[in-house]
């Protein structure tokens, strides 16, 4: 099962990963002074990952990223990096259909 794991930085901010359902790291979330923004965060993720045009995708040396954003152009997430775009478009098509069911975990 696909999961938010909240997490605190060592700066004492909030931040959550994304695991898709074989556990691995899909997306990391922008830090947050709360965990009320942290889950604030996550909700918007829910909402918008299942729309493509939410997002972008770009390519930096050899490796593929994609970033989520919410319907105001704020960024919600950005992708671990692939080694081709195919599998960047793997990563998004998990978060797509694995992060509006995924369960929460509080490990902060």
């Amino acid at each position: 099962m696909a999961t938010f794991v909240i997490q605190k930085s060592t700066r004492g901010q909030f931040y959550y990963v994304f695991r898709g359902s074989n556990y691995e790291p899909v997306m990391t979330g922008e830090e947050h002074t709360t965990k009320q923004a942290c889950q604030g965060s996550i909700d918007a993720v829910k909402r918008n990952a299942p729309l493509d045009d939410r997002y972008t995708r770009w390519q930096t040396g050899v490796a593929f990223y994609f970033n989520l954003q919410g319907g105001n152009g704020e960024k919600l997430g950005a992708s671990e990096g692939y080694n081709s775009a195919q599998g960047r478009e793997n990563g998004i098509n998990v978060v797509k259909s694995e992060a509006p069911t995924a369960t929460v975990l509080d490990r902060a």
